[in-house]
């Protein structure tokens, strides 16, 4: 009898965490759109003389390739996102399960959700 109510108790926890993983990535994009992910930069008006006279955008970004990123701030980037970037593929499991488990307390209280520690 026990063994039935470990059993069902796991059955529980699983359909718990597949209605929350629905829920939590029901809106994600395609991952096949980020293959081809070009973020919308400025357009910037140069004069004759190559002087830049004015940028133009909706959103102010630069692309700046990660070649050009100074490596310290590279560092503290990924200290305060997810300092295990670079030991997993893609997706940190732990991280993601600790905000999964620490998202149910939140939504309970109303607090605000929090990520997986995961940069995309």
């Amino acid at each position: 009898m026990a063994g039935v109510t470990v059993l069902s108790a796991i059955a529980v926890a699983g359909f718990a965490i597949a209605i929350y993983a629905a829920w939590l990535f029901h809106d994600m994009p395609d991952a096949g759109e980020l293959q081809d992910y070009r973020p919308p930069t400025a357009t910037r008006v140069y004069a004759w003389d190559g002087t830049l006279i004015g940028e133009y955008s909706k959103e102010r970004r630069i692309f700046v390739p990660y070649d050009q990123i100074p490596p310290q701030l590279a560092h503290a980037f990924l200290a305060a996102e997810d300092h295990n970037f670079f030991k997993h593929g893609g997706v940190d499991v732990q991280g993601f399960s600790r905000a999964m488990l620490n998202n149910i307390g939140n939504a309970a209280r109303g607090r605000r959700l929090e990520g997986g520690s995961t940069i995309t």
